[in-house]
């Protein structure tokens, strides 16, 4: 306590109510403090750990400055400016989200990025990119609305589906939507097998559900199909797919062929399956 009571000292002067505390670790009876603070609301304070270069990254975005005799800052002579400051903080049980200024954070992921440029290890290369793409990193906040919980509800899980979707592209980019991709890539297979045969089917039935979805004949489109475009069932058109925005994440068409093999592996290697028995229509 006697360390720290300078920075308190400080905060008194120029009435500061609330701060965080990010350190590598902190003592039992030091938090038990903060608490009972806290509780007769004398100071707010917020406690997260963090080590190594994520304690750099938010020094960097916050433009912080750590108390260690690298920087020569300890708590006798720390300054105000030394603190930092942060538009808004985020945190739960799991995560913390700072928001700190964002020129400076944009300078600071400038001189990280041009370590990577200059960095021969690819492995911390690698990392470096890592820590750039955290700090610019944006935050948007969605509101959903509808006079009805059932169309919220729709709307919520809509929304929830976008975004999903959006983090899986940035993940492993995009490819055309509407089936297309599969489309293509059963157009280049040579199949020499009843598998392989399967499979091409398989691969073209997306597509085909589409078009006889949007009450078009399948072989019909296909004819027509020219090279290079795709089919965009909504406007009922020829069109480049990608340059039209009609994408999907290359990620989940991935996982969906992956998944689909495997349900179809299990499926002819077991003796037995169970299925619900319809009943013709008398």
């Amino acid at each position: 306590m006697q360390d720290i009571a300078p920075v308190f000292e400080l905060f008194k002067k120029e009435l500061i109510s609330s701060c965080v505390i990010v350190c590598e670790d902190i003592e039992d009876s030091m938090i038990g403090m903060f608490v009972v603070n806290k509780n007769i609301g004398s100071f707010n304070t917020l406690i997260v750990r963090a080590a190594g270069p994520l304690l750099k990254d938010i020094e960097g975005a916050v433009g912080a400055r750590a108390v260690s005799d690298a920087n020569g800052v300890t708590f006798g002579n720390i300054q105000l400016e030394d603190l930092g400051k942060a538009k808004k903080i985020v945190c739960d049980a799991n995560k913390t989200l700072f928001l700190g200024n964002s020129i400076r954070t944009q300078l600071y992921a400038e001189t990280l990025e041009k370590q990577a440029e200059a960095e021969p290890n690819m492995y911390i290369a690698k990392k470096l990119r890592e820590r750039i793409a955290k700090l610019r990193g944006g935050v948007a906040v969605l509101k959903v609305g509808a006079p009805t919980d059932f169309e919220r509800d729709y709307l919520r899980l809509k929304a929830e589906d976008a975004v999903k979707a959006v983090q899986a592209a940035l993940e492993e980019g995009v490819v055309e939507g509407g089936g297309m991709t599969f489309w293509k890539i059963a157009q280049e297979l040579d199949p020499k097998t009843p598998g392989e045969e399967i499979l091409k089917k398989a691969l073209t039935s997306p597509l085909k559900k589409i078009i006889e979805n949007s009450g078009k004949d399948y072989t019909e489109i296909i004819k027509e199909m020219p090279d290079g475009q795709g089919y965009d069932a909504k406007l009922d058109r020829y069109t480049n797919l990608l340059e039209s925005g009609i994408i999907d994440p290359s990620k989940v068409e991935r996982c969906v062929l992956e998944n689909a093999v495997s349900a179809a592996s299990t499926f002819i290697t077991t003796a037995a399956i169970i299925t619900e028995h319809e009943e013709k229509d008398k």
